[in-house]
């Protein structure tokens, strides 16, 4: 079954660095208005997980609610469904909700890291 493409995103951000290679990942709002970086760090607070490849300064497209594509950090058990970012913008799994949590696995039981896979955006 095929996931992803259902999605709402958040109009007018831009790449505040290269983003290119980032595609499926978190991110978080830089200290420039308007513009996006990537989550380095579990306690960063996502806006959502970036869709397109942006370079510095082109128009990123954020999901911020729906089923989207995510790259994950390792695998993530459904009995750990709850979705945080790591340090590389790769989502992990979690029972504890936390200013961090940005989503949920649904169908995951194995990854590796920087495996694409469907989740539920929305917290």
């Amino acid at each position: 079954m095929s996931y992803g493409g259902e999605y709402i995103t958040i109009p007018g951000l831009t790449a505040g660095a290269d983003l290119s290679s980032s595609q499926y990942c978190t991110v978080k709002m830089a200290s420039t208005a308007g513009q996006v970086i990537i989550c380095a760090a579990a306690t960063d607070v996502p806006v959502g997980v970036l869709q397109n490849k942006p370079t510095s300064g082109q128009a990123a497209e954020v999901a911020t609610l729906g089923v989207v594509k995510a790259k994950l950090g390792a695998s993530v058990a459904l009995t750990k469904p709850l979705l945080y970012p790591n340090t590389t913008g790769y989502l992990q799994g979690t029972t504890v909700p936390s200013k961090s949590t940005i989503g949920t696995a649904f169908e995951i039981s194995s990854a590796t890291a920087g495996e694409i896979h469907p989740i539920i955006l929305g917290r």
